[in-house]
């Protein structure tokens, strides 16, 4: 009898981890699809706005850094008003960089694109 307790505790133990390694791995999984798509959307914009080397390197920088904290946001499961204030300063910190990155022309282009925001 002790054995049979003592083998269904350890299943369950078993089973509440492996639930928690899915958890973990789905949320890495989503950062490195926001990782992926802040580099192709920076790719593609190089394409739309025909940006420079340096210009081409510093988007992707702040694409991927707005997808890492997006990707922390996420994962933080806050309540969906907190949610969208943080994006908002992702977003206004975004737009910020872009206007220091972008020449005016070339922003004013972004700024009426369907890129993100």
């Amino acid at each position: 009898m002790k054995k049979v307790i003592s083998l269904f505790g350890f299943m369950l133990l078993f089973f509440v981890g492996m639930q928690t390694t899915v958890a973990q791995d789905k949320k890495v999984a989503a950062s490195e699809d926001l990782i992926a798509q802040a580099k192709q959307d920076a790719i593609e914009l190089s394409k739309k706005l025909h940006l420079n080397g340096q210009q081409e390197e510093l988007v992707l920088e702040v694409f991927v850094e707005a997808a890492k904290n997006t990707g922390e946001i996420k994962k933080a499961n806050l309540e969906p008003k907190l949610e969208k204030a943080r994006m908002d300063v992702i977003n206004e910190n975004l737009d910020l960089k872009m206007t220091d990155i972008l020449t005016p022309e070339q922003y004013k282009k972004y700024h009426y694109m369907d890129m993100p925001k």
